[in-house]
């Protein structure tokens, strides 16, 4: 199911179905699930397998000492904002305790005893920050984890080593570590590990899908004690999933084509893959919106259950930028409907 969205007017509809052909040459569906199919199988040929991607993303880093990352320093969102009344927050848990870079944390977001949704336990949901994974922190989406976790959620903001002062793959390493954690402590907050989904805006929307895309796989099965890494749903915003595009693929991996191949969620999509929702802006200035339209197509192809949504705004991070963009909110909204239909089955 694909839709756009346009900005709530007297003579905008809020929503209405994606039309073949409208937006050019990029929105033609057969072509689109043909692209889809090629692009599988050239990640394939790449060499993209499992074993290798283990191998690359376990083994240690030499620049494992470099301590704090320059890439965190005024990357925060300078908001206020009023936590809802029924929403408590843990800040600072350091879920890597023995990372380089004491930076490393998480802010847990949950429904407390003046929360009028529901008893829980509640879903759980890993929130990711963007950044090109070169900035940013666990404070960026801070508003929108409120708002999830006043919908009866357990919401975990993290931060996460960024690149160039470690290696290209450590960001996915402490995603991974973020999650296990999550589902180890959900109780305490009381969330219900089994039902947990991911969610990240641009590059973060990048590594929800490659959670998603190797959940309950290599990770579950001795890398880091067997922690459960498995995800039941994906929100990815405004993510650029292609990692031969040649800015992203110089600039990350000195134009190696196998590490790109290895980094690329495109090399790990499966049938078995969760429920995805890809949400994007049009006109998005940074990431091209034929970006969440091809990913949708190579799941279509895969046969794995995938929505998208695309809103009508020129904006990249329409989930945290201008307090007053329609979008934001709307944002906000289809992740947390898609989480209720597939987490709590709404």
């Amino acid at each position: 199911m694909t839709r756009v969205i346009f900005p709530l007017s007297a003579s905008a509809p809020r929503s209405a179905p994606m039309s073949d052909g409208a937006h050019g040459a990029e929105d033609s569906r057969g072509a689109d699930l043909a692209h889809g199919k090629d692009f599988v199988r050239k990640m394939e040929a790449l060499g993209g397998g499992f074993c290798a991607a283990l191998a690359a993303l376990s083994a240690p880093f030499a620049d494992a000492s470099r301590g704090r990352c320059a890439g965190r320093a005024g990357s925060q969102i300078a908001v206020t904002f009023d936590i809802p009344a029924g929403v408590s927050i843990e800040e600072g848990v350091r879920y890597f305790p023995d990372c380089p870079d004491p930076d490393v944390k998480l802010d847990v977001y949950y429904p407390n005893e003046k929360f009028k949704g529901g008893k829980g336990p509640y879903p759980c949901a890993l929130a990711i920050h963007g950044g090109g994974w070169s900035m940013g922190s666990e404070k960026k989406f801070a508003m929108m984890a409120a708002f999830l976790a006043s919908r009866g959620y357990v919401v975990a903001c993290i931060s996460y080593r960024l690149w160039p002062e470690y290696g290209w793959d450590c960001a996915l390493s402490d995603g991974k570590r973020a999650l296990a954690w999550l589902k180890k402590n959900a109780a305490r907050f009381g969330g219900d590990p089994l039902r947990t989904g991911v969610v990240g805006g641009s590059s973060g929307g990048v590594m929800a899908v490659q959670l998603a895309a190797t959940s309950g796989s290599f990770w579950s099965s001795g890398i880091f004690g067997g922690a459960d890494d498995s995800v039941q749903a994906c929100v990815a915003m405004a993510a650029g999933c292609d990692m031969t595009n040649l800015r992203r693929f110089r600039r990350m991996f000195g134009g190696d084509r196998a590490k790109a191949a290895r980094y690329s969620p495109y090399s790990y999509l499966t049938p078995a893959m969760p429920p995805v929702l890809l949400l994007h802006a049009e006109r998005d200035p940074a990431v091209v919106s034929g970006e969440s339209r091809m990913l949708k197509s190579a799941l279509d192809a895969l046969g794995t259950e995938c929505e998208s949504v695309f809103y009508d705004c020129a904006d990249h991070a329409f989930w945290n930028v201008k307090p007053d963009d329609p979008f934001r909110l709307r944002s906000w909204e289809d992740a947390a409907n898609f989480f209720d239909r597939k987490l709590k089955g709404k």
